[in-house]
């Protein structure tokens, strides 16, 4: 993303502080049955507006939202119709990334994401939301910088030589990032996920910010769903991305933005 007026801060800063470290092993060697992974673009450059209630718009931000799923099916052959009964299950993992770019900005905001089976999906669950709430260390005991760690590792069971030979497959994913002047939570309740990022959070009100303007904010986020029924796909999810304020807060208000995606298999 181009930036308009000034260096972004937080990208700057915070590559300072700490190099970002990746391990991605979610792929299964070779020849392995039953997985697919493929790239889904949910925004892409999207300006957001930002209004006062009753006037025009006086804010705006850009974001650029990508997923890049990693679809399983484990202990057994899905296509087996004892599939479930004897185990089997679905696994689809999600690493969010992309960017946000504010320009000027109010008060009390802060970036939300959702992800969502939708009707009709709901044998599905979701397991895991990383990195989780209150997960941010402090850096150097600076109270502005927080490291944060996604650290995720399952063992499945899968298939391989044309379905004749099992094989363990050890599926890990491993990524630290630092927020500067902002922090990260992230939940998980029944089928959905969400995550959202704060500016300026402060100790004293994690849920309020203040952006800074001219600042670039990187998306990090991993999601893990699951499911044991093999009618629920392809199956739709919903992905959304709000501006959050505190509750009772009604100064602004900014669209929210949206996209389904009919998620297959592909095996």
């Amino acid at each position: 993303m181009s930036s308009t007026t000034s260096t972004p801060t937080e990208v700057s800063v915070e590559d300072n502080l700490i190099v970002r470290k990746l391990q991605n092993n979610l792929e299964p060697p070779f020849g392995t049955l039953y997985f697919k992974t493929e790239r889904v673009v949910i925004l892409n450059e999207e300006t957001i507006p930002i209004s006062m209630v009753a006037s025009p718009n006086i804010y705006k931000y850009t974001i650029a939202w990508n997923v890049q799923l990693y679809k399983y099916a484990v202990n057994g052959d899905p296509h087996d119709p004892d599939f479930i009964k004897n185990g089997g299950q679905i696994y689809v993992i999600m690493v969010h990334s992309g960017a946000i770019q504010t320009s000027e900005n109010p008060f009390y905001m802060r970036f939300e994401f959702e992800v969502a089976p939708q009707g009709g999906s709901n044998n599905i669950s979701a397991l895991y939301q990383y990195p989780t709430t209150g997960s941010g260390v402090q850096v150097d005991n600076k109270a502005t910088v927080l490291a944060y760690e996604i650290d995720f590792g399952q063992t499945f069971q899968m298939l391989a030589n044309g379905g004749n030979e099992p094989m363990s497959f050890e599926a890990k994913y491993y990524e630290s990032f630092t927020r500067v002047e902002s922090m990260q939570k992230g939940d998980k309740t029944g089928m959905k996920t969400m995550f959202a990022i704060t500016p300026n959070s402060g100790k004293e009100d994690p849920e309020n910010g203040t952006l800074p303007a001219n600042t670039i904010y990187q998306i990090y986020g991993f999601s893990v769903f699951t499911n044991q029924t093999l009618s629920s796909w392809p199956a739709k999810y919903t992905f959304t991305h709000r501006i959050g304020f505190p509750e009772g807060f009604n100064l602004f208000t900014a669209p929210p933005k949206w996209k389904s995606v009919e998620i297959d298999l592909g095996f």
